[in-house]
C-alpha cells in the first residue's frame, strides 16, 4: 500500500511542508523541491490497524541509510510492534540525504506513525550514537542542518510517554534492512496537491 504522507498538523501538503510533516526548513540544505512519495507497508494492506486490547506499549525500531556516494540517495526503515504483533513497517526513500538526517528522518516518521494509531505509550529502539546523544543532551547538536529535526523529534515525543534505547546494530537489523531498501529505491514525484 503507498502512502502519502502530511504535514505535522495535518493540513494538506502545503505550506512549506515536504517529504512527510517536516517543516521545509528541515531540508533546506538539500537544494531539493520536489515531494516524494512514501512508502509505507502496513500489516494489513487495505485495512486500519487498531492497536490491541491488551497493550498500550509501541515499540519502534528505527534506522535511517544514506548512499550519497553511490545513488546520492537516503532511505529509512521504522517497525512498530505492540508486543510481538507487527502493526506497520516503513520502508522509504527521502531523496538526498545524509546519515543522520536519515536517522533522524525515521525516528520522526515513527513517531507521526505512532500518532496515527493512537498509541500513548512509545519505546524508541535506535543504533543512532548521534541522535541518541543528542536527544539525552550528552552531545550538543552544532549541525545546523539536524536542530531542526532535533526539534521536531522533540515536539513528536511530548505527545507520548515515551523512552529511548540505544540497541547494537545487530538487533535493529529488521529496521536497518527496511532503510537499505529505501534507500535504492528510485523516488517518484508525487502528484496532486
Amino acid at each position: 500500500m503507498i502512502r502519502s504522507m502530511r504535514p505535522l498538523d495535518g493540513s494538506p501538503s502545503v505550506g512549506g511542508y515536504r517529504w512527510g510533516g517536516l517543516p521545509a526548513k528541515a531540508y533546506a540544505h538539500l537544494g531539493r523541491s520536489d515531494v516524494l512519495l512514501a512508502f509505507t507497508f502496513e500489516s494489513s494492506p487495505g485495512k486500519l490497524v487498531d492497536r490491541p486490547m491488551n497493550t498500550s506499549h509501541l515499540l519502534l525500531w528505527t534506522d535511517g541509510s544514506s548512499r550519497l556516494h553511490t545513488t546520492g540517495l537516503g532511505g529509512i526503515g521504522v517497525v512498530g510492534k505492540y508486543g510481538d504483533e507487527t502493526v506497520f513497517k516503513v520502508c522509504e526513500n527521502i531523496g538526498p540525504a545524509t546519515n543522520n538526517v536519515a536517522e533522524y528522518t525515521a525516528v520522526t516518521r515513527g513517531l507521526e506513525r505512532a500518532l496515527d494509531i493512537g498509541a500513548e505509550r512509545v519505546t524508541l529502539r535506535i543504533d543512532s550514537r548521534v541522535v541518541y546523544r543528542h536527544y539525552l543532551g550528552t552531545s550538543k547538536c552544532r549541525a545546523a542542518h539536524l536542530i531542526p529535526l532535533l526539534d521536531c523529534m522533540r515536539q513528536l515525543m511530548s505527545n507520548f510517554d515515551v523512552g529511548i534505547e540505544r540497541i547494537p546494530t545487530k538487533e535493529n537489523r529488521e529496521a536497518d534492512r527496511l532503510a537499505k531498501a529505501g534507500s535504492l529505491k528510485v523516488p517518484k514525484q508525487q502528484e496532486g496537491p
